[in-house]
């Protein structure tokens, strides 16, 4: 636990997105792996969840500002708006003993003629059975917008979009599910990038 957050925030609207609106629907996924399939309501809900827990994990790595801007942090804090840039998948997990959890951030620096210069933000999440991992888009250069990552066919077997979704339905888990092994991969797989203006 990262003392990261006031008391006010934490027993206020964090402690209402964590106990009335997510975990309701992550308690089957985290603790069975029990297929789901979310609609609307229930994605905005787990997405806002896996950006909150985002945001304060950020503020956790040793010797660098924060990813988020403060405006970000206090608009999300006051709508539960995920800003633009970021994405969001679901996982499965299966290891060896069953259940398992995890926490992994990793930051890129890169340069695209595209693009400019830009920095991504990555967050692993494992609790029980699912994993969520969060894709922040940093450095808006000269674009209007910001660019849509898209994961290698290889990861679309074992990962689903989550946020934005295009089909305003989800469902959970994946063809494949995360093995120990392949945490790690997994969570380094920004490490090569493909995305449209």
């Amino acid at each position: 636990k990262s003392k990261v957050v006031c008391q006010e925030c934490n027993n206020g609207w964090m402690s209402d997105l964590e106990n009335r609106e997510a975990k309701p629907i992550l308690s089957s996924m985290m603790k069975n792996g029990s297929q789901v399939c979310l609609l609307p309501t229930g994605i905005a809900s787990i997405a806002a969840f896996a950006f909150k827990c985002a945001v304060v994990a950020d503020h956790t790595a040793p010797g660098r500002k924060p990813f988020f801007m403060p405006a970000i942090r206090r608009g999300f804090a006051k709508t539960l708006r995920i800003p633009e840039g970021v994405q969001i998948w679901l996982v499965a997990f299966r290891g060896p003993h069953g259940a398992s959890g995890f926490i992994q951030t990793n930051y890129a620096k890169s340069h695209s003629r595209a693009t400019g210069a830009f920095e991504l933000y990555i967050f692993s999440y494992g609790n029980g059975f699912s994993v969520c991992q969060v894709l922040a888009w940093g450095g808006r250069g000269g674009l209007a917008k910001p660019p849509v990552f898209h994961q290698s066919p290889y990861w679309g077997d074992f990962s689903i979009e989550l946020w934005p979704t295009p089909d305003g339905q989800v469902v959970w888990p994946p063809r494949h599910c995360l093995s120990t092994g392949l945490v790690a991969g997994f969570c380094d797989r920004w490490k090569t990038i493909t995305f449209k203006r």
